[in-house]
């Protein structure tokens, strides 16, 4: 009897030995970015974080922003986007998760694990918050933001398993059509989601 009761504690320690270790908490853990994508970090930029206590959510969908205020090639983006949120919220704090500028480089902002304050009445508990900075109601998206939305949203989709489907630019979440056409429109026919999925492993 002894000898069966050691050999099953064995094959139990075995079992255990060779279990998955646990997946990271998206609720908690920072990511761990590739290096192509040359983000900068929020501890290298001059971020500020939230005065507010900001809930955790569970990451479930991807939401593209414009910022609404021009913004040249080189321009700062601190400064640019201080004072686009001083005219459109009374909060200086940036309330993305990432942001991208005219010359295509990604920034981080506020952690994705955190749900950012209502944008335009929706609810955006679930969204990681991606802001192109500038005026895409009279400007056009250049090659190099295009790329970098192209590449962050698709890292994102395979870290966090978000669907296709669930990619969506502000309007798809707002009552009133938010400014912004000349960027929706690659969300609302398809092209950006399509161009994602080019960037998945097959």
């Amino acid at each position: 009897m002894n000898a069966r009761i050691f050999q099953v504690l064995g094959v139990i320690l075995i079992f255990a030995s060779c279990a998955v270790p646990p997946e990271k908490d998206s609720k908690t853990s920072e990511i761990v970015y590739p290096e192509n994508l040359g983000i900068r970090s929020r501890q290298n930029w001059g971020f500020k974080s939230s005065p507010k206590s900001l809930e955790k959510h569970t990451i479930q969908k991807i939401t593209i922003c414009q910022s609404g205020i021009d913004l040249s090639m080189g321009g700062d983006p601190v400064t640019h986007f201080n004072d686009s949120q001083s005219k459109s919220r009374p909060s200086s704090n940036i309330s993305y998760h990432f942001l991208i500028d005219a010359d295509g480089h990604i920034y981080e902002a506020q952690p994705v694990y955190l749900t950012m304050q209502s944008i335009n009445g929706f609810d955006p508990s679930g969204h990681i918050l991606i802001c192109v900075l500038g005026n895409y109601e009279t400007n056009f998206l250049n090659q190099s933001q295009m790329k970098a939305l192209i590449e962050l949203t698709a890292f994102l989709v395979g870290e966090y398993h978000v669907a296709l489907y669930n990619i969506q630019s502000l309007n798809a979440y707002t009552t009133a059509s938010a400014a912004g056409k000349n960027l929706f429109q690659y969300l609302d026919n398809g092209t950006l989601q399509a161009r994602v999925q080019e960037q998945l492993p097959k």
